[in-house]
């Protein structure tokens, strides 16, 4: 125990010092009432140390090591510019995040205060009104040779005075109610007003802060972290249902925040493509603790979710890829797939060096697929909609911007869960996935129980394991969209069907060069897998 305290207390000391290098620039700070002033490292430490849900511990010793090796570097050079891009973009996410957490704050003590100042009120009041049962229900003392009849005249006297009074009392009680839920209401108007033009969002993600949800900064796509209350945990002993529980989990949480369009949903109708549940894994089932999954949430939709952004398609695009971690991809135009292979390596090898986190997997792989998708995208005979992918106008490359973005560390998901975006008879469906981010996921559920009697799907193997990829990122039970015609026969309208060669090769080109993907622990249900609906294709 002293150990504990010895090591809390020193870890406390080195985030005091970090944050006392930090120059924070009360301009850029949420200010609402007296806390406004407040906000120097004093303030940020109180709400480090509160924090449990979005790693401003990791995020602060990630800064002060980036801090450090861009002081160390050599002036005006290119490694030291990456440094500083690197240095501000985590600054500028730290301030994000005290400010949201200091928005959280300011919004659940509104919603407390209601009932915390009502609480007040009845206590005041109810003691006036005891006060004033009791001072009515005490003798009046009389001369001992008053008439009875004066007597009754005069208590009934007092009694009626004493009842008006307690009359008066409840109706001020009532009246100064009201008055405080009308003042109330008000500040809470203003507060959404100021939330909403400092966060530049729309006041219909004010209800999932106040849930303790923390969004992607509105200038990105639309994308989402849960809190702690909403992570699972699986062990070695209840381990066994644990995809079917993160697809019913999933579910609750789309359902519960109204996580879709219409009129009960609260996305507006352009995100209305795909909503996605993605599931980060923290820490080993075998371990006594067990595995922590974190949900985040991703919805369609090429454009920032914020009110007031209006950029160019190109510059989308750019950003998409970029705030996954990985180059960007005008640069690379026209190069062929081995030379964004080494774009990627040396990019990658430099954040390294450099202590800056790399991309995550797959992050890494949406951008390989960037030579295939220019080259449809070039190509006279496109294959319809193939040409128009690109990670900005899909749920799950946000998500994965989330994730780099809010996270200190790199980090892939462990399970996906893809939802229509709209609700189809007051249900949520899983949806067929793109073939496209079929290539970049590691793990995903399908919309029905396959041919092998598992909707969890493992895709990539490791190259060590198995020469073949899974049939199951063209599988029909997996990708197209079965819609019965009038005679029954199935309609195959999907825009990959029997048009699959572009993602074949990119797969196995993504295979040859070590691009791989699959969860530790998982390598041989993949491959058990594979065998059973093998390609016959082999490495060339």
């Amino acid at each position: 125990m002293k150990e504990k305290l010895v090591k809390q207390k020193e870890e406390l000391s080195q985030i005091r010092t970090i944050l006392q290098s930090l120059d924070i620039d009360n301009d850029e700070r949420f200010q609402w009432g007296s806390e406004g002033s407040l906000q120097d490292y004093e303030y940020d430490l109180k709400v480090v140390k509160k924090d449990v849900s979005f790693y401003l511990k990791e995020d602060l010793y990630y800064i002060n090591r980036i801090r450090q090796n861009y002081i160390s570097s050599a002036p005006d050079t290119e490694e030291q510019k990456i440094l500083e891009a690197e240095l501000s973009r985590m600054k500028k996410m730290y301030n994000y995040k005290i400010n949201y957490l200091t928005i959280m704050s300011h919004l659940k003590d509104l919603e407390d205060k209601p009932k915390i100042e009502l609480a007040k009120l009845e206590k005041r009041y109810s003691d006036q009104i005891r006060q004033l049962e009791y001072e009515r229900s005490r003798p009046i003392h009389f001369r001992q040779r008053t008439h009875e009849g004066y007597k009754r005249k005069i208590i009934r006297k007092s009694e009626r005075s004493y009842d008006q009074k307690i009359k008066k009392t409840k109706k001020d009680l009532e009246d100064e109610k009201k008055e405080t839920a009308i003042r109330i209401k008000k500040e809470e108007k203003e507060l959404f007003k100021e939330v909403t033009q400092f966060l530049k969002i729309d006041e219909r993600y004010i209800s999932l802060i106040k849930s303790g949800v923390m969004l992607l900064p509105s200038d990105s796509r639309l994308a989402a972290i849960f809190p702690k209350n909403r992570w699972l945990t699986f062990n070695s002993f209840n381990k066994i249902n644990r995809h079917e529980i993160m697809h019913q989990h999933a579910r609750k949480l789309l359902m519960k925040h109204n996580l879709f369009t219409g009129e009960t949903g609260i996305l507006p109708g352009s995100r209305k493509g795909c909503i996605c549940i993605m599931y980060i894994k923290e820490g080993h089932m075998k371990d006594r603790s067990g595995a922590t999954f974190r949900p985040v949430f991703g919805a369609s939709g090429i454009r920032p979710y914020g009110e007031k952004f209006n950029l160019e398609e190109v510059q989308i695009e750019r950003n998409s890829y970029i705030s996954m971690g990985v180059p960007d991809p005008i640069d690379a135009a026209g190069n062929s797939y081995e030379k964004t292979v080494e774009r990627l390596l040396k990019h990658v090898d430099i954040m390294q060096r450099l202590g800056i986190k790399p991309p995550s997997m797959q992050s890494s792989l949406y951008f390989l697929q960037t030579p295939e998708y220019r080259d449809n995208k070039n190509r006279q005979n496109r294959i319809t909609m193939l040409e128009n992918w690109m990670p900005s106008n899909c749920a799950e490359p946000a998500i994965m911007t989330a994730i780099y973005q809010m996270y200190s560390r790199p980090a892939d998901i462990y399970l996906s869960v893809p939802f229509e975006g709209y609700l189809s008879e007051g249900k949520l469906l899983l949806k067929y996935t793109c073939a496209r981010c079929a290539l970049s996921e590691p793990a995903f559920m399908s919309p029905v129980d396959t041919s092998t009697g598992q909707r969890l799907t493992d895709m990539r193997l490791q190259s060590n394991r198995s020469f073949l990829i899974s049939d199951r990122i063209l599988s029909e039970g997996l990708m197209y969209n079965h819609a019965k015609k009038k005679n029954n026969e199935e309609d195959k309208a999907h825009p990959y069907s029997k048009k699959d060669v572009a993602i074949k090769r990119t797969a196995l080109l993504n295979q040859a060069y070590g691009f791989e993907h699959v969860k530790r622990g998982h390598e041989q249900v993949a491959m058990d897998t594979t065998m059973i609906l093998m390609i016959g294709l082999k490495f060339k």
